[in-house]
């Protein structure tokens, strides 16, 4: 996507929703919690969870960011991150081994490199949502955590 505020990506899935509402059975929003460091931020943080639950539209967040999703391909863990660059750092030690460049979010071959990898990142991130953040439902106070799992063994169909 485009990206843009947590509200303006919510609205726009919400747009697409009544476009093609016949199409589709669920409407998905995957995001990033990073940078919740402002009261604006924080008030579009909780405005688009609060828009989404009203309109049907399935939240996929990432605390602190997409690259969590990637990194539970090669490892399982739930390390506090400050940032999304913060992930890649960590994530560029078993990236490097298995593609020999560093990570680049840009790339249109990251799903060709790791697909193979694909189960392994549904358990790791499964394991840490369920293991190490125990009864925090808003990923937001889960850091690192990611819910992309949910929405790939949805697609899945496992």
């Amino acid at each position: 996507g485009r990206g843009g505020s947590r509200c303006q990506i919510v609205q726009f899935a919400i747009n697409r929703k009544k476009d093609y509402d016949k199409e589709y059975d669920e409407t998905w929003c995957i995001m990033d919690v990073e940078q919740l460091d402002t009261d604006e931020k924080r008030r579009d943080f909780g405005d688009a969870v609060r828009i989404a639950k009203q309109q049907n539209v399935i939240l996929c967040l990432s605390n602190p960011a997409f690259e969590v999703w990637v990194l539970a391909h090669f490892t399982r863990t739930g390390q506090h991150f400050n940032n999304s660059e913060a992930v890649i750092q960590e994530l560029n030690k078993h990236w490097k081994k298995v593609c020999m460049d560093n990570y680049d979010k840009s790339d249109q071959m990251i799903y060709a490199r790791i697909s193979d990898r694909t189960a392994d990142a549904i358990a790791n991130a499964k394991a840490v949502r369920e293991n190490d953040h125990p009864g925090k439902a808003d990923i937001a106070d889960c850091n690192s955590a990611t819910d992309v799992y949910k929405i790939v063994s949805k697609l899945l169909g496992i």
